[in-house]
């Protein structure tokens, strides 16, 4: 208590003087009207400012959640599309629904979490893993295309071989004709890819696009892979020479959905006793 008084009466002056400030400046906005309006305006704009910072603060920093919550909502409405789509076609087909083929597709969400595109077989690395239902051999996509195919799984994490990796095979097919082909990365640019195998009867058109055939257990039909950009027609040659721009910049990969076809092991079981699919087909 000593201390206090101590040093109450060392800064005595500093003390009386504030004092005397506060009287002032409570006297003026008592007695001056437009002062004290201008003070009340003032001050209710330092605290709106405040507050609007502080609201801005405290969003960018709910941005993350934000962003997971999108993406969980983005993959449940990616699967009920596909259901849709199968319903409209079963009515179109007059055929007996079956709720499994219906609801064939599901759809995990999972980050990016290491990327290249450098190298002439590229990998990503994404946070889920066997515990999320993930398994070798699933296909990767996201908002805009094609990403990959899942090649190895530990228990939180999985490695996918990225569209940018030499020996990865999409069953593709031009939209406008209908005509399937292969698309495969030709090693060198990381935006475009080759479709091959289009016949030299069939002219493709540089804007046409691209997308999966739906002939395989691991793409549903019609994501989109890429655009045309060029097409050559050698006199030698039983095939055109396609290039594709792909529809993802694979620089900036973020989130992706790893697709979880429920009927896949029940295709590959019965077409393996007749047939030998081709590699990654």
């Amino acid at each position: 208590m000593g201390r206090l008084f101590l040093l109450l009466f060392k800064y005595r002056a500093t003390l009386v003087f504030v004092l005397l400030e506060i009287l002032s400046l409570w006297m003026i906005l008592s007695t001056d009207l437009f002062i004290s309006a201008s003070a009340f305006n003032s001050s209710n704009r330092f605290v709106a400012n405040t507050i609007r910072y502080s609201n801005t603060i405290h969003t960018y920093f709910g941005l993350t959640d934000l962003n997971q919550e999108l993406v969980d909502e983005n993959a449940k409405l990616k699967q009920e599309i596909k259901s849709l789509k199968q319903s409209i076609y079963d009515i179109n087909t007059l055929r007996v629904d079956d709720d499994e083929i219906i609801s064939q597709y599901e759809y995990q969400d999972a980050k990016v979490i290491n990327n290249t595109t450098q190298w002439l077989n590229n990998y990503i690395t994404i946070d889920k893993g066997s515990v999320n239902g993930i398994s070798p051999g699933m296909g990767v996509v996201n908002q805009y295309g094609i990403v990959g195919k899942i090649q190895s799984v530990s228990k939180h994490y999985s490695v996918l071989a990225s569209l940018l990796h030499n020996d990865v095979l999409v069953s593709s097919k031009i939209k406008r004709t209908g005509t399937l082909g292969t698309t495969n990365w030709g090693g060198k640019n990381p935006q475009l890819a080759d479709l091959k195998y289009i016949p030299r009867h069939i002219t493709p058109l540089v804007g046409d696009t691209v997308v999966t055939s739906g002939y395989n257990a691991v793409f549903p039909e019609d994501i989109p892979v890429g655009i045309i950009e060029s097409v050559v027609l050698k006199d030698d040659k039983n095939f055109n020479d396609i290039k594709i721009k792909l529809e993802n910049d694979f620089t900036k990969l973020s989130y992706l959905y790893v697709i979880k076809n429920k009927l896949k092991v029940e295709k590959d079981s019965i077409e393996s006793v007749n047939y030998t699919l081709a590699p990654n087909e």
